[in-house]
This record gives C-alpha cells, structure tokens and sequence, in this order.
C-alpha cells in the first residue's frame, strides 16, 4: 500500500466503517474499542475546527489583513511628489529660549587645513542644550538634647520629631524611590 492509498483510507474512514463489537469479543477489546472511538470523534472534531480556522482571512473575521495568508501586498501608485517637506511647507523646530549660559566655541585647529589663520566673523549658529539643574540632598540634622534627673540622676534624650518616624531619609527621597521602583522597575538597594 503506497502512502497516498493510506492517506486515502484515513480520509474516507469515519466511526460508522469502525467495526462493531460483538458478544465473541473480551471485555477488554470492547473497552479499547470505545476508548478509540472517542478518539477518533475528538480528532475528528479537532481537524474540522482546525480546517475552519484556516479558512478564515481578514474579509470573513476579525482577524488583521496582516495575518491573511497568500496575501498579495497591493502596489501603490506614485504621485509624482517627492519624499519630505513639501515646496511651501512650514518647518517646526524648537523654539530658542533666553540661555543661562554662553560658550563660545573656538576651531579645534589653529590654522586651516591650507595654513591660513582663522579670522572670526560676525556669523554664528546657535545650538541651545537643555538640561535639569543637578539635584543637592538637604541635610537637616536634629539635636537630641541629653537630659537627667535631678534626684536620681536617670539620663533621657529629648525625643526628636522626625517626619517619617525613624528613617534616616526624608519623605521626598522616599517618594522619589518608590517613583524609581515601581515606575522604572528598579530594585530598592
């Protein structure tokens, strides 16, 4: 039997050709008898699902175009234009703002490449770069204060209000931490 008459028989086979258990049979043959026709219900129920999806496409679900199989990409026709800004179209750049502070650049060389000497002209470009102000811890230090008493000479510090009980960090730093760790994923260490 070649493997397309085998092929052939699994399609044509169905639970109706499975041959039917009579009283000659052991208990055992009919139990494995049943045990395979509901495997064979099963697989069957699986390859008619499996054979529904694959019919779907974009046009009969709700399935992306991307996903259609044997897709044809479609040809777009050019317009003529040119890639880019357009002729007439108004560009957007950052706006400059009044800077902080001024560096004027000088050549890395002190003569061109011909030996000639730079002379400086009234032209510049500008180029603005922008960036936060370096962040500087406040330290507030408290003095716990020793006290005694004056009959039994028992010493006791004056109790220290701090705002997050025992912390030796205060509630901003706190805050910025718990911003770190569940916004960026960061550990606390």
């Amino acid at each position: 039997m070649t493997r397309d008459e085998s092929s052939l028989k699994l399609k044509t086979m169905s639970i109706p050709n499975l041959p039917k258990p009579d009283e000659t049979w052991p208990e055992s043959a009919i139990k494995a008898n049943q045990t395979l026709v509901e495997i064979v219900t099963k697989l069957s129920e699986q390859v008619d699902e499996l054979q529904r999806q694959l019919k779907l496409n974009s046009k009969t679900s709700s399935k992306p175009p991307s996903t259609d199989r044997n897709r044809r990409p479609t040809k777009k026709s050019r317009s003529g234009r040119a890639k880019g800004g357009q002729q007439g179209h108004k560009g957007s750049t950052r706006s400059l703002v009044e800077p902080d502070e001024v560096i004027h650049c000088q050549p890395s060389d002190e003569h061109c490449s011909c030996g000639g000497a730079w002379v400086g002209r009234e032209a510049f470009t500008r180029i603005q770069v922008t960036d936060i102000l370096e962040i500087q811890p406040t330290v507030t230090e408290y003095h716990k204060r020793c006290f005694s008493c004056a009959r039994c000479g028992r010493e006791t510090y004056a109790r220290a209000n701090l705002p997050l009980g025992e912390s030796r960090f205060g509630p901003k730093i706190h805050a910025f931490v718990l911003d770190l760790n569940l916004g960026s994923r960061l550990s606390y260490r």
